[in-house]
């Protein structure tokens, strides 16, 4: 039975092996090595490596499939077969060796694994790119998202999904002119939704045009059916209003959160605001 796990952080020093062959290279990232068999240093044991594939599923987004140990002996990789696990990776920065060709021979590993194929999607290209990118963005890794992105909008291709990620993904590396410019532009390609209107928000309040955002904000609080993104530019509103010493704006956003709001993730942060106004 296979066992999920999560790669979420593994902190690696290069050179920590003891053993290090000369076939193998830890320079490549994550999504660099996808359909590749790799070997990663192992974190608990200096001459150990985990081999294995690494893939994408579209439910999960990035894998490792582990299938072994390596240990360099004598300048020679030597691969000890382990029950499978699969695990899901958050860290995309990670870096492991692509394994050779020449190596997987003496390996007796010639091609792809046969499970490969249940993970093959019908999807148009363009839409995989979106998820791989997608799950970038929603692990932290923005600066690694935006070029698909934006090649992506570059060729054309219009989703609210697109249009989502890479306003979020602007507003995420601080670039709030450019999310400000792809928000209003899934406007006018009438492809808007909540996830996309408190970007908005987001990108106008963080250039300190609180009139601006305050008059957004009202216009599309009766239009949110997504609670969690009410909440959020709610919350933002009356964060970045108080960041400027707005106090009147700030009071009237803090007194709707507490009647019309009251979102269990920004609750308790409600105390901080209010002490923050309270100090203007």
């Amino acid at each position: 039975m296979k066992t999920l796990l999560t790669l979420a952080v593994l902190m690696i020093s290069y050179l920590a092996f003891a053993q290090k062959p000369d076939q193998l290279t830890f320079d490549r990232v994550v999504p660099t090595q996808e359909n590749q068999y790799v070997a990663v240093p192992a974190d608990d044991k200096k001459e150990l490596m985990h081999f294995g594939f690494i893939y994408f599923d579209q439910k999960n987004g990035f894998a490792f499939r582990k299938m072994g140990n390596l240990k360099a002996v004598n300048g020679k990789l030597e691969l000890t077969r382990v029950e499978e696990k699969v695990q899901l990776i958050d860290n995309l920065g990670l870096k492991s060796a692509k394994v050779p060709v020449e190596v997987l021979k003496t390996f007796g590993i010639t091609s792809n694994p046969d499970w490969l194929a249940q993970y093959k999607s019908n999807a148009p290209m363009q839409e995989q790119y979106l998820a791989r990118a997608s799950q970038m963005n929603a692990v932290g890794y923005h600066k690694m998202a935006l070029p698909v992105l934006k090649r992506l909008y570059d060729e054309q291709y219009r989703t609210p999904h697109l249009y989502y990620e890479l306003t979020f993904a602007h507003n995420a590396v601080n670039d709030f002119k450019n999310a400000e410019s792809v928000a209003k532009s899934a406007i006018q390609d009438k492809k808007i939704n909540d996830f996309l209107r408190k970007e908005l928000i987001y990108a106008v309040v963080n250039q300190g045009r609180i009139k601006e955002a305050d008059d957004l904000l009202q216009t599309y609080i009766p239009q949110f059916e997504n609670q969690l993104s009410k909440a959020e530019a709610v919350f933002n509103m009356i964060r970045f209003s108080i960041q400027h010493k707005d106090k009147s704006t700030a009071a009237r956003w803090l007194d709707f959160y507490k009647k019309s709001v009251n979102n269990e993730q920004f609750n308790k942060y409600i105390p901080q605001l209010e002490k923050a106004l309270n100090e203007l």
